[in-house]
């Protein structure tokens, strides 16, 4: 495959970090929501924050976690050196499609 040109490179770019720090924001969020949910007395309290979490898990985490593993495997097919030659990139793919199966 033919890299991608300068343009297209920081687009892709862009679009993996914006999806990796949405899916990191998104996964801060849930953990307040736990947080708070454990930490609560209020029976409204608990199931509000549990509620919550099961919208934040299914409509935002799963799809930036699909997006930043979407946008990591064009990202890497677009340059010079092949896929897995980097040692740091194989990791974090591993990781998520992993967490696709829990």
């Amino acid at each position: 495959m033919k890299p991608f040109g300068a343009r297209l490179r920081k687009l892709t770019l862009t679009a993996h970090i914006t999806a990796s720090l949405g899916w990191l924001g998104a996964v801060a969020a849930f953990l307040a929501l736990a947080v708070a949910g454990l930490a609560s007395g209020s029976p409204q309290t608990v199931r509000g924050a549990y509620v919550s979490m099961e919208l934040v898990g299914w409509c935002v985490i799963v799809p930036l976690s699909v997006a930043s593993l979407v946008t990591g495997v064009v990202q890497s097919l677009g340059t010079a050196t092949p896929c897995a030659r980097p040692s740091w990139t194989p990791p974090p793919g591993w990781f998520t499609t992993a967490a696709y199966g829990r």
